[in-house]
């Protein structure tokens, strides 16, 4: 409990024995109204500092006097009375008994006012502190000064002012003047012409505010009226907080109509949706529930859920509800989704009258100047005067207005409009640049400047005036470039084209319009609409009119067939390509007529036979099938398979002809190419012709010749204007030399003829043959050459052959022959000893044709040639070689040395120290193999080429390679 008593003239207030307040009991007096209370309190307060200067409350059953007794309100008012200075009755003075309190009860005792200044407390336990002309006429009403005020509601208070009401209960007036509280626990806190008529609603001051709903505030400023549930504004003139729950900061002529909706300062701003806020800047409207503007100037929003966060003149408009468009955001910048009106450099300003687009749901634009976000979830960083039209679409910035001049000048600054950016697709992109446009779903624009992505996913990232259309198409920059196709591709350049599925690297006006074709470079390059898979790399002036193919660089070339070719020319200048399969590798105006024909390079040449072949040279003509010029000037190979290998001015039409080389050769077939065919001239000048003239100083043949027909598979080596007319004749090599007859030849020389004799043959000088089957020569020496029997010829002693008789073997075998050699026998009946020296054919019928010291002893045996070889066995055989013994029957050795063939119908093909040991059919391959069983053959070492892969159709017991491994068939 707590203690009040009179201790030495003061009040001493203790609590549990413990002193918690002394004060002069002359300064202390009691709020007689609050013992009125539902609780009843026991108030102190200094009565010359007023009534709000309280020094001790406490609930009134917590207090007692100093006998410890409970005080109630008589006996309290009583202690007051006696001891601090308070007379009910108005006359107290701190125990003495004078009357000095300025105050008095009203006239039904019921009220306390202060004796002067004419206030009338005339309600129940009213109070007035002070003033004039005040009435508390409302239970518990309470006006603590001031002048001409009224308390009309219940426990309502005014503490001071002039001309203040308050006539709604627990109503609350600070001070001021001519303020209103008129509701249920209003509250005015000063200033001027405030009314505060709504329940609970506030006004803390300023002048002519209202707050005229329940729960409504008002801070102060001038003119604002809070009139809806809740309603807040915070300051500011003119504000209007009409929604419920709305708010204003302050600004001023700010209207938050929408419940919830929230202002936060500016000027003439509207929030007038639900949950619409603005938080601050001029002239902004959010109009849509849960639309926002974050400030800047004269933004506007029908939008719900959208976001304006600032700029000038940006517009949300949905079209038909709030919600065709809703979930839009504009981070900031000036004039978007919005047409017309002017806009100033300099200053920034965009004025006049503008028209404005229906924007995109859930669209954004960053920031920038006049951009409009027109698709759904379309969404613009940046830049000027851009347009998102497609749905999903992106414009990353760049736009419509260019800054020239040089930094400094009077005209840097200026600007001038030139177009911005448009996405039309869906899922378009353009991330930067001027005046682009991606009209196709998913197709994109990196930047630069009037590109065109116009298809599904087409692609252009960077240049100027690139136009993608194809699906899948592909720019990667450069000017002026069209990829028309689907799947097409132009990676730089200028004015370069592609059709479906072609590519172009770069350069200029390359025009790529087959199927997959390619070109890398260059200029004025075409691969035609008939020619897919077709490849220029690079070079002016190049055009592929077929499938497959290829040119490399150059200029002017040409591959014109229609038709599929699989051609190429590797690069020079002029050159053409007309056949399939054809190939040029380079040089200039060479020409491929006909399939599978090559030029290596040159000029001038042309391969217009089937297969036909140049490798290289000047004004060449390989018209044959298969035909072949390997390089040289101004030849022609007109027949099939004809070759000319190189020199000047070399003509065959003769079939699986050849002229090595040379000049102006010819090998001419009359009727068809068949009539002379086979012909071959090794080199020379002028062979197979007549007339002209040969410079011996130069080796030019010049003038008109003729051509004479040559002789089918006739050859000429060399020389000059030798002719060879004869079929299968011969010419080595000098000058002037025919060889007419069949199967002639003349080895050399100069001005021989073999006239028409057949198989005449001519060494020597100015001979002419006049019998067939002959040789001619001027004069004839044989070196070394040692005299024989059994020859039609000998040598005498001058070195000229003379004739003999044949020498047959004076003893021997019935028969037998020793044709010629030196110490041959033939023993054997019918024996042959051909020649050699020391050799011994003493088997009947046995030969032996040359070596030394080789013996064919059995019938039918034969020991051919080599050195110191048997040939025992019957019909034994010994091919040559040294130190072979052919023993077996039917036994073979082909050559070789130490071999053994003693098997019947055994065999060694060669080698060293081979043995077939008595195995009958051993065969042995190889070198020191002793053979170890029969009918089998023996080798070191297999390597077999060309084995079957598959047993189908192979007899039994042949071998095929199975996955590796060799297998017999069964």
């Amino acid at each position: 409990m707590i203690k009040l008593q009179i201790v030495n003239g003061s009040l001493q207030v203790s609590s549990n024995g413990n002193v918690i307040l002394v004060a002069p009991k002359n300064s202390c007096a009691i709020d007689v109204l609050s013992l009125y209370d539902d609780i009843p309190l026991a108030v102190i307060y200094n009565k010359y500092l007023g009534t709000s200067t309280n020094i001790f409350t406490q609930p009134l059953a917590n207090c007692v006097d100093s006998l410890d007794v409970p005080f109630s309100v008589n006996t309290f008012i009583d202690f007051a009375e006696l001891n601090l200075g308070f007379d009910t009755f108005g006359g107290g003075c701190g125990g003495g008994g004078c009357n000095t309190s300025p105050f008095q009860y009203n006239t039904n005792l019921t009220g306390i006012e202060p004796i002067l200044g004419s206030n009338n407390a005339s309600g129940g336990l009213s109070t007035i502190g002070g003033g004039s002309d005040n009435t508390t006429s409302g239970y518990h009403s309470t006006i603590g000064g001031g002048d001409c005020s009224t308390a009309f509601g219940d426990h309502s208070t005014i503490g001071g002012g002039l001309n203040n009401c308050a006539s709604g209960n627990c109503a609350t007036i600070g001070g001021g003047q001519e303020n209103t509280a008129s509701n249920y626990y209003s509250i005015v806190g000063g200033g001027r012409l405030n009314t505060a008529s709504g329940s609970f609603s506030t006004i803390s001051g300023g002048r002519c505010n209202t707050a005229s709903s329940n729960y409504t505030t008002v801070g102060g400023g001038f003119q604002n009226t809070a009139s809806s549930l809740y309603a807040t504004i915070g300051g500011g003139y003119l504000n209007y907080a009409s929604g419920n729950c709305s708010t204003i900061g302050g600004g001023y002529i700010n209207i938050a109509s929408g419940n919830c909706s929230t202002i936060g300062g500016g000027n003439i701003n509207t929030a007038s949706n639900t949950y619409a806020t603005i938080g601050g800047g001029s002239c902004n409207t959010a109009s849509a529930t849960n639309s926002s503007v974050g400030g800047g100037r004269c933004n506007i929003t029908n939008s719900r859920h959208s976001v304006i966060s600032g700029g000038q003149r940006n517009i949300v408009q949905s079209p038909t509800n709030e919600c065709c468009s809703l979930g839009v955001t504009i981070g900031g910048g000036i004039g978007h989704n919005t047409t017309g009106g002017t806009f100033n450099a300099t200053t920034g300003d965009l004025t006049g009258a503008i028209t404005c687009c229906n924007v995109g749901k859930l669209s954004t634009i960053g920031g920038g100047l006049r951009n409009c976000a027109i698709g759904g979830y379309s969404t613009i960083s940046g830049g000027s005067c851009n347009i998102a039209c497609g749905v999903n679409s992106f414009i990353g910035g760049g736009g419509g207005f260019f800054c020239y001049g040089n930094s400094g000048s009077p005209d840097y600054y200026a600007c001038y409009k030139i177009g911005g950016n448009c996405t039309i697709g869906e899922s378009s992109v353009i991330v930067g640049g001027n005046c682009n446009i991606a009209f196709g779903c998913q197709s994109f624009v990196g930047g630069g400047l009037y590109n065109s992505a116009s298809n599904t996913r087409s692609f252009v990232g960077n240049g100027r005036s690139n136009t993608s259309a194809g699906i899948y198409a592909t720019i990667g920059g450069g000017q002026n470039n069209c990829a028309f196709g689907g799947h097409s591709f132009i990676g730089s350049g200028i004015c370069n084209r592609a059709t479906s599925y072609a590519s172009i690297g770069g350069g200029r006006y390359n025009f790529a319009c087959g199927g997959f074709s390619f070109i890398g470079g260059g200029c004025f390059n075409i691969v035609s609409n008939t020619a897919c898979l077709s490849v220029i790399s690079g070079g002016c002036c190049n055009c592929v009119f077929q499938n497959f193919g290829f040119i490399g660089g150059g200029v002017f070339n040409r591959i014109t067939n229609t038709v599929s070719s699989i051609s190429s020319i590797s690069g020079g200048c002029c050159n053409s390509i007309s056949s399939t399969f054809g190939t040029i590798g380079g040089g200039q105006c060479n020409s491929v007529s006909n399939s599978c024909s090559v030029i290596g390079g040159g000029a001038s040449n042309t391969a217009s036979g089937l297969q036909s072949a140049i490798v290289g040279g000047i004004c060449n003509v390989a018209s044959g099938n298969n035909s072949f010029i390997g390089g040289g000037v101004c030849h022609t190979t007109s027949a099939t398979n004809s070759s000319v290998g190189g020199g000047c001015c070399n003509i065959t039409n003769s079939r699986f002809s050849t002229i090595a080389g040379g000049q102006r050769n010819i090998i001419q077939s009359p009727t068809n190419e068949c009539c002379s065919l086979g012909v071959t001239i090794g080199g020379g000048i002028g062979h197979n012709s007549s007339g002209g003239t040969l410079s011996t100083t130069t080796g030019d043949l010049t003038g008109t010749i003729t051509c004479v027909n040559a002789g089918k598979l006739s050859t000429i080596g060399g020389g000059a204007r030798n002719q060879s007319v004869g079929a299968c004749s011969f010419i080595g090599g000098g000058l002037s030399n025919c060889a007419c007859g069949l199967f002639s030849a003349i080895l050399g020389g100069c001005s021989n003829s073999t006239g028409t004799c057949a198989c005449a043959m001519i060494i020597g000088n100015n001979i002419t043959a006049n019998r067939v089957c002959t040789t001619f020569v001027n004069d004839l020496t044989i070196v070394s050459a040692s005299s024989c029997s059994g020859c039609c010829v000998g040598i005498s002693t001058n070195g000229l052959l003379v004739p003999t008789t044949v020498i047959m073997a004076s003893s021997g075998g019935a028969g037998s022959t020793i044709r010629s050699g030196a110490s041959n026998s033939a023993g054997g009946s019918f024996a042959t000893a051909s020649g050699g020296c020391q050799n011994n054919a003493s088997g009947q019928t046995s030969t032996i044709v040359g070596g030394a010291c080789n013996i064919s002893s059995n019938v039918h045996s034969s020991a051919l040639a080599g050195v110191v070889n048997t040939a025992s066995g019957y019909l034994g055989f010994v091919g040559g070689g040294r130190n072979n013994i052919a023993s077996g029957f039917r036994a073979m050795i082909s050559a070789g040395t130490y071999n053994t063939s003693s098997g019947d119908s055994s065999a060694i093909l060669g080698g060293n120290g081979n043995n077939t040991n008595t195995c009958a059919f051993a065969m042995i391959v190889g070198d020191s193999i002793t053979a170890d069983r029969v009918c089998t053959t023996f080798v070191n070492n297999l390597s077999i080429k060309n084995i079957p892969t598959s047993s189908a159709g192979l007899p039994s017991g042949s071998v095929w390679n199975n996955l590796g491994v060799l297998s017999i068939v069964t």
